[in-house]
């Protein structure tokens, strides 16, 4: 993309004092405009995180200012669809590396933070694990759960971004090779089981459609598998309050309660495909 060539001129050495120069003044000017810092992401990150550490003046308003607008960035490529700023997402995540890019650990934290939350937009077709992008961004698994669990719920209604999301999420019990319950802490867990519950349910906070709840329910399984009869239950008493979800429902809970027990039938474990 073009956004990657100039960004890639103006994180040349030779170009360094043009940038303090010529350009800076004029960014410094437009600062408050509301798209200036997405705009300035995308054009002078690598002078940023390449050169900026060495001038102690004004650089922390300059990090706050590249913060801002990579989210703004990765927000828009998300709701968009696309991947363009896969680079961008890329390169802040090496920076966060050791002594490469960014010294001030609290600076380092944010960046880690956002993109704890954009991680399996952008890496979760890639090789790379949670537990490599976690000693690379030195965040623990209960931040990432947190920032990935807020990201989720606040998408909005784009389904196929909901269930994107669910879907890694059930990921989660390979990351520690180990029992999800046995490695985070229990704030996290009663968060993460809460947003998913939240999910499962129709109405609000989320108002979920169909589709979602499905993927909720399968998410809810995978993750929490001890209490799936009861919690089974407790949600088909609530749902008997929403007479428009009645039949469903009981559809529902019908097919999974034939499922469980055709499962406990030795013959049929194995079933074979009938011409």
């Amino acid at each position: 993309y073009s956004y990657e060539l100039v960004a890639s001129y103006f994180g040349l050495d030779e170009h360094v004092d043009t940038v303090e120069k010529i350009l800076l003044p004029h960014c410094v000017n437009l600062w408050s405009v509301e798209l200036f810092p997405a705009v300035f992401a995308l054009l002078m990150h690598r002078w940023v995180l390449k050169h900026d550490g060495q001038n102690k003046k004004g650089w922390l308003i300059r990090l706050n200012v590249l913060l801002k607008g990579s989210n703004q960035l990765f927000w828009f490529d998300t709701q968009h669809r696309t991947h363009r700023l896969l680079s961008l997402f890329c390169y802040i995540r090496n920076k966060l590396d050791g002594n490469a890019g960014i010294e001030n650990e609290k600076k380092r934290a944010d960046f880690a933070h956002m993109l704890c939350r954009f991680y399996y937009y952008y890496r979760s077709s890639k090789l790379e694990r949670v537990n490599e992008f976690l000693s690379v961004a030195h965040v623990s698994l209960d931040t990432f759960v947190l920032e990935t669990t807020a990201h989720l719920c606040a998408v909005g209604e784009n389904d196929t971004l909901r269930i994107h999301y669910l879907q890694c999420l059930t990921r989660l019990n390979e990351t520690r090779g180990a029992d999800l319950e046995h490695s985070l802490e229990r704030t996290t867990i009663n968060k993460l089981h809460s947003t998913l519950n939240a999910f499962i349910l129709p109405g609000a906070p989320f108002h979920p459609s169909m589709p979602v709840r499905n993927k909720a329910r399968e998410t809810m399984a995978v993750l929490f598998p001890h209490g799936q009869w009861s919690r089974s239950a407790i949600n088909g008493l609530f749902t008997l309050l929403r007479p428009n979800y009645w039949l469903h429902e009981l559809g529902h809970m019908l097919q999974y309660f034939i499922d469980t027990l055709y499962s406990f039938i030795p013959f049929g474990r194995s079933n074979p495909t009938r011409n």
